[in-house]
């Protein structure tokens, strides 16, 4: 039986349509998976600090209690009693940005907290002055820079006073989020929990947002819904 000449032609031209449409949402499809993959290298990178080579020095800037470390870690050691030291570091952006430089004790605490504006490129200091004499301890002393509202981990050094001897690694872990500054610590010292404790960590800042990429998911399998669709739509005209 032959099939008459405009059911032929009308087929042809729903085949047509219904590949461009597919054609059109394939590209878009191919689109939103490829903002999955780039989106999380763009969000890293929207956290990236323009402060560095943070350091303790002298009130002319000289480096002072620095000691040797492993390759990418920065070690200084004061005096049993301090009170008072001066911290340095570098800002090479353009674009006016809030820095805070935090002193955090053993246990997550903050033991001091100072922020500054920066705006132009250069050597800033910030100065930190306690009321008693820091404790014979381990201290983190972390920079971030404002990032869309938020702090965002840039650089850090450790700070052993007196007679304190740098926490081994096997008994560190990252504390969360510490509320009552808003800031994050990304690397205190706390000793991990007894076996079967919850040994869960706070996300480290770069690390794929997994509400990003749950997001990217959805968002391929509306996607699919839609192609899925339009198929059967186009095939029930036929």
């Amino acid at each position: 039986m032959s099939i008459p000449r405009h059911r032929a032609v009308l087929g042809a031209d729903q085949g047509a349509v219904l590949g461009a449409r597919l054609g059109r949402i394939g590209a878009l499809l191919c689109a939103v998976a490829a903002a999955g993959t780039l989106a999380v290298p763009a969000f890293a990178q929207s956290g990236r600090a323009t402060v560095g080579n943070i350091r303790i020095g002298d009130d002319a800037g000289q480096t002072v209690w620095e000691q040797p470390a492993p390759a990418g870690e920065k070690l200084f050691k004061a005096p049993a009693g301090t009170k008072q030291f001066k911290v340095w570091f570098e800002y090479d952006g353009t674009a006016a940005r809030r820095a805070v430089i935090k002193v955090i004790a053993p246990q997550g605490v903050i033991a001091g907290m100072q922020e500054t504006e920066l705006s132009v490129p250069g050597t800033n200091s910030v100065e930190f002055t306690f009321e008693e004499p820091l404790a014979d301890a381990e201290y983190l002393v972390n920079a971030y820079v404002e990032v869309d509202g938020r702090e965002s981990p840039a650089d850090g050094l450790t700070l052993l006073v007196g007679s304190a001897e740098v926490i081994p690694a096997s008994n560190v872990q990252n504390v969360p989020v510490d509320e009552d500054s808003g800031g994050v610590n990304p690397a205190a010292p706390q000793v991990n929990p007894p076996p079967g404790g919850n040994g869960a960590t706070a996300p480290q800042a770069g690390e794929p947002s997994q509400l990003l990429l749950l997001g990217s998911g959805l968002g391929v399998i509306v996607l699919l819904a839609i192609v899925v669709w339009a198929g059967m739509s186009a095939l029930k005209q036929r």
